[in-house]
């Protein structure tokens, strides 16, 4: 196979991009639009249905569509099947999901060798479903890696610690008597206890002094340290259609003991809807089993509009028919649905589902400029042209030859690469929008953002003090203690057109809106000036520390004696001497 050989093929794949080419393989009309996702919940396994539409189509149909158009392109000689030379002439998933693709950076996902045929020396359409389904641009994706919060800071640029993490680290120390919760006495000791860990001495604990050793330092983009089990360390999943072991073991990993899953451990709605899956009648879900996780009910079921969908909201409770009835959610969950998205309410948890507008900005212009410095670099005879043996040291154009040479002389012009790089722009358009990616990412609220009651992203004495009220507010079995299940949970999955959005570097934006940064904010001075000038770490309260008088002096002016003075202890005593003509 060699590379498109006229303006008119151009012409042809740029029609290709909007309907689908006629023949074997085309899309059809009924097929599905779900995509089954399952959210690891502290109640059990919660099974939801995405109805995801691009433009109004089914993302199943849009991706076949696109898989169609490549597939009847890349066969020249029109036989339904693409031989070595037609398949090596393939994108890869790489050129396909970035412009930084065709410099040879491959984005996050995207692995794999090139297409090559089976041993028959053949690649069917289903062949060239696998491949890039394999490589990085499969219909539906969940971003690889664990989930990320950038709420908290810390000391390298670009690298976050989540709000379940510190909540982990938070209850390790706290949780002296090792039952895994925090009675009031241990929350009482949370200023004693954690006040060791105040390393620059400024009476407030940051997020980096409190996670301390435990803090993973590591450059924007590192992979893990340690391996995890593939899935692992991430609580919402995708679900493979039919039976998947995958999912089972992960599964299995979360709840069960050992090679199986009791169901007796689940809360009641959960067992209940899991109980038909108990094929033999033991009470226990094994790995077989837990396999066919997918083949129940949907606990939730939404439609999800991508692209172009005129009006109508981007996330909905789903009806099978237009002005049905909605389906909704199973007992037990709740769902509001808003302008921004849908929010699930399970127990102490929130997951928050959303879709952005965003897609892939096109191929920008400066990689065709740099592409056009490597030709210009390596045409060092200055030829007007390059030869295969030209590229010896520039793999990413070396692979793809044959297909940028279109008139098959043996010879690549500038002028041929540049047609090259609008053919794979075009393509990559409407790969862009045939597939969707899902990004997880914690928003809190940890314990320690409980804790930080003003927001300000420092733990003060006053707030670590304030600790066992908040046993009023989350202790939800009454038992007088903090259970660790019973810290709130807010995760946001957030969905974009195009291949693995939330974690690809080279991708502009396809940020989910709830991730952001939290910047050091302190609170607006009050109170005297004299208490304004002493509370140098501005948490509004003023240490003995602090206080630059005599002890006598600070108990008179502390009249709640518990250390601190306060703006209103300030105030009434600043009342107090004017009145006396002090």
């Amino acid at each position: 196979m060699r590379g498109f050989r006229s303006i008119g093929a151009l012409l042809a794949l740029a029609a290709g991009l909007l309907t689908p080419q006629p023949g074997t393989g085309a899309p059809a009309a009924g097929e599905n639009d779900t995509q089954k996702i399952v959210y690891l919940s502290d109640r059990g396994p919660i099974l939801i249905a995405l109805h995801l539409r691009i433009d109004g189509q089914s993302f199943r149909v849009k991706h076949r569509a696109f898989l169609n158009t490549l597939f009847d392109h890349l066969d020249r000689n029109r036989d339904g099947v693409l031989n070595r030379a037609e398949a090596m002439a393939a994108p890869t998933a790489a050129v396909l999901s970035s412009p930084l693709g065709l410099l040879g950076f491959a984005r996050r996902g995207a692995v794999g060798p090139r297409l090559t045929p089976a041993s028959d020396g053949k690649v069917t359409r289903d062949g060239l479903a696998a491949y890039y389904a394999r490589t990085g641009l499969p219909a539906f994706q969940i971003s690889d890696g664990a989930i990320q919060s950038v709420r908290v800071r810390l000391a390298f640029p670009g690298n976050e610690t989540s709000g379940e993490q510190l909540t982990d680290r938070l209850f390790k120390l706290l949780d002296t008597n090792g039952d895994g919760k925090l009675s009031r006495q241990e929350l009482e000791t949370a200023p004693t206890v954690l006040g060791k860990l105040d390393l620059d001495e400024d009476e407030m604990l940051t997020a980096e002094e409190v996670m301390g050793e435990s803090a993973a330092y590591a450059l924007p983009f590192a992979t893990p340290r340690r391996p995890v089990m593939p899935g692992a360390a991430r609580v919402v999943h995708a679900v493979a259609d039919g039976p998947d072991e995958i999912l089972a073991r992960v599964l299995l990993q979360r709840y069960g003991n050992g090679g199986e899953l009791s169901l007796a451990v689940l809360p009641g709605p959960t067992r209940a809807t899991l109980a038909f899956l108990d094929r033999d009648r033991d009470g226990k879900l094994s790995l077989a089993e837990l396999a066919q996780f997918g083949s129940k009910s949907a606990d939730v079921s939404l439609t999800v509009r991508l692209g172009n969908r005129g009006e109508a909201p981007p996330v909905t409770l789903h009806s099978e028919k237009p002005g049905g009835k909605k389906r909704g959610a199973q007992a037990g969950i709740t769902v509001k649905t808003s302008r921004e998205g849908a929010m699930l309410h399970l127990g102490t948890t929130r997951l928050e589902i959303g879709s952005k507008q965003t897609t892939l900005t096109g191929f920008e212009a400066n990689v065709r400029n740099q592409l056009k410095s490597v030709f210009r670099q390596a045409d060092m005879a200055n030829k007007g042209y390059l030869e295969k043996t030209d590229l010896q040291r520039i793999a990413f154009l070396r692979d793809a030859f044959e297909a940028i040479d279109s008139d098959d002389d043996g010879k690549v012009t500038e002028k041929e690469l540049m047609a090259y790089v609008d053919r794979m722009a075009a393509l990559a358009r409407q790969a862009e929008r045939s597939c969707v990616s899902m990004t997880v990412s914690s928003e809190g609220k940890g314990l320690f953002d409980l804790l930080d009651t003003n927001g300000d992203g420092k733990l003060s004495v006053r707030e670590l003090r304030n600790a066992p009220r908040l046993l009023a507010l989350l202790d939800g079995d009454g038992d007088g203690k903090l259970a660790r299940a019973e810290v709130p949970r807010h995760y946001r999955a957030g969905l974009v057109l195009g291949p693995s959005g939330g974690q690809d570097p080279f991708r502009p934006v396809a940020v989910p809106s709830g991730i952001r940064r939290t910047p050091d904010v302190r609170r607006p001075a009050r109170g005297p000036m004299w208490f304004q000038k002493m509370d140098r770490n501005r948490d509004g309260d003023v240490s003995r520390k602090e206080f630059v008088g005599t002890d006598e002096q600070f108990r008179e002016i502390d009249s709640d004696g518990d250390g601190l003075i306060s703006i209103e202890e300030a105030e009434r005593y600043d009342r107090r001497k004017r009145a006396a003509g002090e």
